[in-house]
């Protein structure tokens, strides 16, 4: 999954790396990748717009580089959208003890894509730029997970997916650091 922030920046170029280099070792066809990203309808102007030119470039990047690697943006269905649960339904505003907002505009859609492909390939693996640096929080999520002896956590509601957070226990210097290598 990729959102654009440093996190998921960094995974991405970590994949994006580790693709090229296996591309150049082998000359099987390597599966397919797929980098999922979410518009929910409701960013800034300016981080919308940073936010495709980055997918554009993404886009271009890997077809140059003849990976099999595709770009899926990602919407909330009509009837769960911002607007339409604010306005239209009268939710009030997501806070802190009311996050309505993301569950249904970035998971749910996503939850229905992977899904689908889990479906269509028996099982798919799901990197996630998380980090247990980020909040306690965060930490606490991370580590009630049990592992395989690969590192994979099964997915809570998609069956046949496996969950991998390659940079979990790096801090935020090792990704400013990487980034700006």
């Amino acid at each position: 999954t990729f959102s654009g922030g440093k996190d998921s920046t960094t995974v991405l170029q970590l994949v994006i790396e580790m693709l090229l280099e296996l591309k150049n070792k082998s000359s099987k066809k390597l599966k397919p990748v797929f980098i999922v990203s979410s518009d929910t309808g409701v960013e800034m102007p300016i981080i919308e717009d940073y936010f495709y030119q980055k997918l554009s470039s993404i886009k271009k990047f890997v077809a140059q580089s003849g990976l099999n690697v595709h770009v899926e943006i990602l919407r909330p269905e009509i009837d769960e959208t911002f607007w339409t649960l604010l306005l239209g339904k009268g939710y009030p505003s997501p806070n802190n003890t009311f996050r309505w907002c993301t569950d249904r505009m970035k998971i749910k859609p996503a939850t229905r894509f992977l899904k689908d492909l889990a479906d269509k390939n028996q099982s798919i693996l799901m990197l996630l730029g998380v980090r247990s640096d980020e909040s306690q929080a965060r930490a606490q999520s991370i580590q009630k997970r049990n592992s395989n002896h690969r590192g994979f956590t099964m997915h809570n509601n998609i069956p046949n997916a496996f969950v991998f957070a390659p940079i979990k226990d790096w801090s935020n210097a090792d990704v400013w650091t990487y980034l700006s290598q």
